[in-house]
């Protein structure tokens, strides 16, 4: 039987992540925007521009002007470096030949405004992190069965848990079913 206060703790925390990940994906759709602005050619470039080795070229390169006139071996270890060796040398030349032939606005407003969106979005992900962290403590506390089942995280877990409270309120499984809407 899983004390009360753990269960109100998990439902907060777990609400709470919820709202913490709507927040990053608008910050995730911002940082996207403003790149149209100014590289809209990089969408291209990348699988995803909101991977690591795109936030770390452009908190230190903001703009295709940046880019474009960044020593090659410089933008070759910094996309190097942020891909874990996937980008090197032929990427940081293709890079650098799409950045002098961009339509983007070299503008400064802009580059803060993409600098900090990636600082604001990188915050809000540690933020998650250290929740995800108390919310694994709590589900362990808790030695919940759920974490048996192939597939169930610590997160999933913790989202049943906070949501369902404790099982010995349903007096069948017929009655879990028709609280989860099945």
């Amino acid at each position: 039987l899983a004390p009360s206060y753990q269960i109100q703790e998990l439902k907060s925390l777990t609400r709470h992540r919820f709202r913490l990940i709507g927040y990053r994906g608008k910050l995730k759709l911002s940082f996207a925007r403003i790149l149209d602005v100014v590289f809209p050619e990089f969408h291209d470039f990348v699988w995803s521009v909101n991977q690591k080795s795109s936030y770390d070229l452009f908190l230190e390169l903001p703009t295709p002007k940046d880019i474009a006139g960044c020593h090659l071996t410089r933008l070759s270890n910094l996309i190097r470096r942020g891909s874990r060796g996937k980008y090197g040398r032929e990427k940081a030349i293709a890079l650098r030949e799409l950045a002098a032939s961009s339509i983007g606005l070299s503008v400064e407003a802009y580059a803060f405004e993409l600098q900090q969106t990636i600082r604001m979005i990188r915050s809000v992900q540690a933020e998650i992190d250290i929740l995800d962290k108390k919310i694994k403590s709590i589900v362990k506390e808790l030695d919940t069965p759920l974490l048996s089942i192939p597939g169930i995280s610590y997160t999933l877990a913790a989202i049943i848990l906070a949501e369902i409270g404790n099982i010995d309120n349903f007096s069948n499984p017929s009655k879990l079913q028709a609280f989860a809407g099945l």
